[in-house]
């Protein structure tokens, strides 16, 4: 009853375009036409190992030097193409705290999760993990839209999340940084919560952020949970750099 009074009075509308969903579309992030734009654009070319983003497992140098199993993502970020409904659902996860859309966006995390349970032959399931947004983000929004994907990925499959990395407050804002000063600025804000290192111990860990760019806030959390015991760590994210 709950959910059917939802699809009547509340009004959801695409990420990109804004335009307000029809009843089939509810629980979608875009409507029809974005989506079809959404879904080539996953389809891109990767220039480095000429696979569909969805396949391709390219990383930055900092996450081949973190030990990292594999980097996976649904789509290539370009500035470039801000105006574009890939590069918007960015935006809105960043500037929205959306149930709907982080639901939506878990959806199409999950298989890819699986996929890479299969490839490194997982026994136990995999303990998913959400790379901690900046106390000033948080602060600023009221929430953090990493954690609220990781969630939702446990409210609609069989994986486990662990809210195990947190952050300091204090740092630059990475985004605004070039490679090296991103290392320096994130190396001490991230630590493990102590109290719930002995569920990732031994463990396949998917470690989920919503954008790689140089891949220094996941290396320093590669290495806090390779250091308390994780066995593997893949990063999945939403979008990746296409400099990357």
């Amino acid at each position: 009853m709950k959910e059917l009074l939802k699809r009547i009075f509340l009004v959801h509308k695409c990420v990109s375009c804004r335009k307000i969903l029809d009843c089939k579309n509810f629980d979608e992030a875009f409507c029809s036409d974005c989506r079809e734009f959404y879904l080539a654009s996953k389809m891109s070319i990767c220039p480095e190992c000429s696979q569909e983003a969805e396949k391709c497992r390219c990383m930055p140098p900092l996450l081949k030097k973190g030990d990292a199993s594999a980097v996976r993502k649904l789509f290539f970020y370009s500035k470039s193409k801000a105006s574009e409904p890939q590069n918007r659902l960015i935006y809105y996860l960043k500037r929205n705290k959306s149930k709907r859309v982080s639901r939506a966006v878990a959806r199409e995390l999950i298989p890819i999760i699986k996929a890479e349970a299969v490839r490194l032959n997982v026994q136990e399931l995999p303990i998913v993990v959400s790379a901690p947004r900046s106390k000033s983000a948080v602060f600023e929004h009221g929430f953090d839209q990493t954690e609220m994907i990781c969630r939702a990925i446990a409210e609609i499959s069989v994986f486990e999340y662990c809210n195990v990395l947190k952050r300091r407050w204090g740092g630059r804002e990475q985004k605004a940084l070039t490679s090296g000063e991103r290392q320096k600025n994130i190396k001490n804000l991230i630590y493990c919560d102590d109290a719930l290192c002995d569920k990732i111990k031994g463990k396949t860990v998917i470690l989920i952020d919503d954008i790689v760019t140089t891949g220094a806030t996941l290396s320093a959390c590669i290495q806090l949970l390779k250091g308390k015991g994780a066995k593997n760590v893949v990063c999945v994210a939403i979008a990746s750099d296409i400099k990357t």
